[in-house]
């Protein structure tokens, strides 16, 4: 019966081990369960940090997008005015162009017109010259002066 004690006694000091082994256990789980609950939650903060910076971003990437929609519509609407402003301009340009040339012709006949009748008005003035040179020829006494004018 002692030995039976004695057995007895062991495996209750083996329970005893086995007891302090699994509280010491149980403990460092303890721990751990609450590093993994304070990481849990410092994870849900970041998570809801980056959450919110990703709303933040995702909000101001519309913005710019409504903005960079509304700067290609005026750029557009301004290149269209423009082209407007630019194709009038040219056809002004024709316009005037092709009324200067007209001008030009029409100065260029006018100075033809005026070189022929100064030609003509020459002409005439050096036949009546003569003419005006040979009656005074004829008259009595009369001297025709040379180079006249």
């Amino acid at each position: 019966m002692l030995q039976d004690l004695d057995k007895l006694a062991a495996r209750i000091g083996q329970l005893v081990q086995t007891v302090r082994q699994l509280q010491a256990e149980r403990t460092d789980l303890h721990a751990r369960l609450a590093r993994a609950d304070t990481e849990r939650q410092a994870l849900e903060r970041r998570c809801a940090e980056l959450d919110e910076q990703f709303m933040t971003l995702s909000a101001k990437a519309g913005e710019h997008a409504s903005e960079m929609s509304d700067l290609r519509t005026q750029l557009e609407a301004g290149q269209q005015d423009a082209r407007g402003q630019a194709e009038q301009l040219r056809v002004q340009l024709e316009s005037e162009r092709a009324a200067a040339e007209t001008r030009e012709q029409a100065l260029l006949r006018q100075i033809k017109d005026q070189e022929q009748d100064s030609g003509q008005l020459r002409f005439a003035a050096h036949q009546a010259r003569e003419r005006v040179d040979a009656l005074l020829a004829r008259l009595p006494g009369g001297q025709v002066q040379e180079g006249g004018a």
